[in-house]
């Protein structure tokens, strides 16, 4: 894995909360779950990606920006 890629590597660009990272699963693993374990990720939907799945991550994250 990249070191730019673990929490002291985004931490170091300034970008640990700055981003919010969801990973795109097409089955929730838990072998891909523990490999995201260093990464500071925020959830893990599943596919197929939809507007509602969408939503619930923009109103979790970012309150001021309602979709429309």
């Amino acid at each position: 894995m990249s070191r730019l890629l673990t929490s002291d590597g985004l931490a170091q660009l300034g970008l640990l909360r700055a981003a919010v990272i969801v990973a795109l699963a097409t089955l929730l693993h838990p072998r891909n779950v523990e490999r995201a374990q260093p990464l500071p990720v925020s959830g893990f939907p599943t596919k197929a990606l939809t507007m509602g799945k969408v939503t619930k991550i923009i109103r979790a994250h970012f309150a001021a920006i309602q979709p429309g």
